[in-house]
């Protein structure tokens, strides 16, 4: 009976031991990483171009920027991030402890938001249950959305064929009462609200001189912090 007893005591200490050590092994990589291990040990980045092709798939440019992640409502700050939007796919690059710089692809069926500089995105649920990432212009809940993205063309005016990246282009929408509505002007932007609002929301847009398709960003988050306005 000692020794079973023994034994027993010996296989729970072996056990805790081991338990201890594996906490101790996440968070030292937590530390490292400030991303819990599904994460970081994501979907391999594979999608680099020749450096003599014209343009870049990114949002901005080729390098990676510090920003933060929001996942299954967790964020996870001072990242360096880059933007795919022609394979509409969010780059983590991060250096493994044998100090290899991975660039890894964040799951978008778990990611809700993520900032890059002064640009937020949030990953939205489209009808046939697919993931989409806008861009998001305000606060409160009517908010603007810019999907992004960019082409693959073909580029023969030298005589040699080539491959070039068009500039980012991009579809604007209205979140609005729970859905997500395209417009392409003044007057379709115009039609999305409140018939009450409609008039007011016009004359706003002319007397500030608005192209809501061209318009930078601060100038939208200003209409659409209007917009959001009970009284107006």
């Amino acid at each position: 009976m000692k020794i079973l007893l023994k034994a027993v005591l010996s296989l729970g200490l072996i056990y805790t031991i081991q338990s201890t050590l594996a906490q101790n092994v996440k968070d030292s990589l937590d530390l490292v990483y400030h991303l819990d291990p599904i994460l970081y040990n994501g979907k391999q980045y594979t999608y680099f171009v020749s450096s003599n092709m014209m343009g870049n798939q990114y949002f901005m440019n080729r390098d990676f920027s510090k920003g933060n992640v929001q996942i299954n409502g967790v964020i996870y700050p001072d990242l360096d991030l880059n933007y795919d939007i022609f394979n509409q796919q969010l780059l983590l690059k991060f250096i493994k402890p044998n100090g290899i710089t991975s660039i890894v692809v964040i799951p978008k069926a778990s990611l809700d938001i993520f900032n890059i500089k002064h640009n937020r995105f949030e990953v939205f649920k489209t009808k046939n249950k697919s993931e989409q990432i806008y861009q998001v212009i305000g606060k409160d809940s009517i908010q603007v959305l810019y999907s992004w993205k960019k082409r693959l063309n073909l580029d023969d005016a030298s005589g040699i064929s080539t491959f070039i990246f068009s500039e980012s282009e991009k579809d604007t929408y209205v979140h609005i009462n729970n859905q997500i509505k395209k417009y392409r002007n003044n007057k379709s932007f115009v039609s999305l609200f409140d018939s009450n609002k409609q008039k007011k929301i016009k004359k706003y847009i002319q007397e500030k001189n608005i192209n809501v398709k061209k318009a930078p960003d601060k100038q939208m988050i200003d209409l659409i912090a209007i917009c959001n306005k009970d009284d107006f």
